[in-house]
């Protein structure tokens, strides 16, 4: 298949193994894995395949909203962060 199909611009380094080896449920593996991969549909993601919508956070109105600041930086998330002890 890979032979027919040029799909070396979807690779990416790292250690993507560990991330499937992780004492976790599916789901948090598959979400880490999306967070890394940068595939989660974020407003800048949108923006970046056409989707027209505005980058602004829907929580706090911070001007970019990317996985980084959906997971780390909105106050709203860091808010939850805290309440969950973590």
């Amino acid at each position: 298949m890979e032979d027919i199909v040029d799909n070396s611009h979807l690779r990416k380094n790292g250690h993507w193994s560990g991330i499937w080896k992780l004492k976790v449920p599916p789901k948090v593996k598959s979400m880490v894995w999306r967070v890394c991969r940068e595939c989660l549909p974020t407003r800048v993601r949108l923006n970046c395949r056409g989707v027209m919508c505005p980058s602004l956070c829907v929580k706090c109105n911070d001007t970019h909203e990317d996985s980084y600041h959906v997971f780390f930086h909105c106050c709203t998330t860091v808010g939850v962060w805290r309440a969950a002890g973590l």
